[in-house]
């Protein structure tokens, strides 16, 4: 990703979204300098977080633009490289899922690693060890990270200090008490008995924690819908969020849509009743072994509800490197095939003409983001 290096006016809003094919981070200006960043996924080659690299080519320092660093879950393909996206942005707060805030969660893992050494742990779980560490090290003024759980203001900046024409608002519509029980109802079953090992500490299966974000100026509002999937539980998922009365119910200009465009990830209710006619869509894809997203009809559904929707990099990886026939049956006969989805970082990104004018927006591609 090569991003022109001029920055947004102090009056403008700016929403980037990143996505290489495996991982999501979104980087937003919300007037006056002040950043927050949402999740984090890391720009290949350089092996350093999409955001960072992008605050830095514009000549801005993270460590003094930055109000708040969000991790939405602890799936690896949106919190991969967090751990140094925190460390670079020295006065920003944490904000976790109230399920990932919870010492249980991290205690649990140190156990089982103590008493089972060859088991392997997924970058997520690093990460938020990682994350910890370098609050406890801050000390008193940033040991405690926000919990994010239903109808939560997060974050505010006030008129004065943005330059905006109200209040900016960041507030999280999700996960609700029924998610957080049922993710600790289930953690448990993730971990081998003390005495037995597993390979790996996997991943929860579901996206239930996911913490889906509206960020609110006015009447002016963007919903950033995470991972969140839609279940059978109407305590749950999208589900729950529309029945609340206590969330803002300002209709979002602009959505990123959650679970990069897949049907699980739909409610048509949110296009129905949280969206304004016709918004501003956006989505990153998902490339990991046979698993693609999103799918066509996926896409298809998407144009039906939209005619402005923009992915941030192409559906399908590169063609792979071909080697010798000799070379892959080698290759093949002693590792298992992994399919790249690594990819060229594509990002896109939205900014408004300023003046508090929210209804003009210029929409720009870099690497392989286009519009569907």
């Amino acid at each position: 990703m090569t991003p022109p290096l001029n920055s947004p006016n102090p009056d403008q809003i700016e929403i980037v979204l990143f996505g290489p094919g495996y991982g999501e981070s979104i980087l937003a200006h919300l007037g006056n300098d002040h950043w927050i960043i949402v999740d984090s996924c890391i720009d290949y080659p350089s092996g350093y977080p999409a955001p960072i690299n992008y605050l830095q080519s514009i000549g801005k320092n993270p460590a003094d633009v930055v109000d708040i660093v969000i991790a939405t879950h602890w799936h690896d393909d949106h919190i991969r490289g967090i751990g140094k996206t925190l460390e670079e942005c020295k006065k920003a707060k944490f904000c976790a899922a109230g399920a990932l805030s919870k010492e249980e969660f991290l205690s649990v893992v140190t156990r089982h690693e103590e008493n089972n050494t060859q088991m392997k742990v997924r970058s997520g779980v690093r990460e938020l060890r990682k994350v910890y560490e370098i609050l406890d090290h801050r000390g008193e003024t940033g040991s405690s990270p926000k919990k994010a759980i239903a109808d939560r203001l997060l974050h505010r900046i006030t008129s004065s200090e943005s330059l905006l024409s109200g209040d900016c608002e960041i507030y999280s519509l999700s996960p609700s008490d029924r998610q957080i029980d049922n993710f600790y109802q289930t953690i448990g079953s993730m971990f081998p008995p003390i005495g037995m090992t597993r390979q790996s500490i996997p991943s929860p299966s579901t996206n239930d924690i996911s913490v889906v974000i509206l960020i609110k100026i006015g009447e002016f509002a963007i919903l950033l819908g995470s991972d969140l999937e839609e279940t059978s539980d109407p305590q749950t998922g999208w589900s729950v969020i529309l029945n609340s009365t206590e969330r803002p119910q300002e209709k979002a200009s602009i959505f990123k849509v959650s679970h990069h465009g897949s049907e699980n990830g739909h409610h048509q209710g949110v296009w129905e009743n949280m969206l304004k006619e016709n918004p501003i869509a956006t989505l990153s894809p998902f490339r990991r072994g046979r698993t693609k997203l999103p799918q066509d009809k996926d896409i298809q559904r998407i144009k039906g509800l939209t005619s402005t929707a923009f992915l941030s990099s192409k559906k399908y990886p590169p063609k792979e490197k071909k080697y010798p026939k000799a070379v892959e049956r080698m290759m093949n006969s002693s590792a298992r095939v992994i399919h790249s989805s690594k990819g060229e970082m594509g990002s896109i990104r939205l900014r408004n003409s300023g003046e508090n004018r929210y209804q003009f927006w210029g929409v720009e591609f870099f690497g392989p983001a286009y519009q569907i």
